[in-house]
């Protein structure tokens, strides 16, 4: 399944590949691993890794496909945000549950966006 790619007017945000990034909105936090940069469409390819809900983390564990989306609005995360994510624990159901999670939130932001 092909997720959308959001548009956005601002300007592009250089990260290096293998940093963690977050995209937040709703209370929602997506973080996610830099692949690559793609500066001539100011986006970058990112690895979803976690998916913070107000009560749930999920651990996408390489089940949620890589996203290409505007760089501007991604920030860089802290150490502190990222570190306790890494020792949470995937299972398969919370894994799809969070795949699935994903893919609404991504679908509300796209169509928040006017696309």
């Amino acid at each position: 399944m092909m997720l959308p790619i959001a548009e956005s007017s601002a300007e592009a945000v250089a990260f290096t590949p293998n940093q963690i990034v977050c995209l937040e909105r709703d209370g929602v936090a997506l973080y996610a691993e830099v692949i690559q940069m793609i500066p001539e469409r100011q986006r970058c390819w990112v690895r979803p890794r976690w998916l913070v809900c107000p009560e749930q983390v999920y651990v996408l564990d390489d089940r949620a496909p890589d996203l290409v989306w505007p760089s501007a609005d991604f920030r860089l995360a802290f150490d502190l945000e990222v570190l306790p994510l890494t020792g949470e624990l995937s299972t398969s159901s919370r894994a799809t549950a969070g795949r699935q999670q994903l893919q609404q939130w991504l679908r509300r932001w796209h169509s928040t966006q006017g696309n």
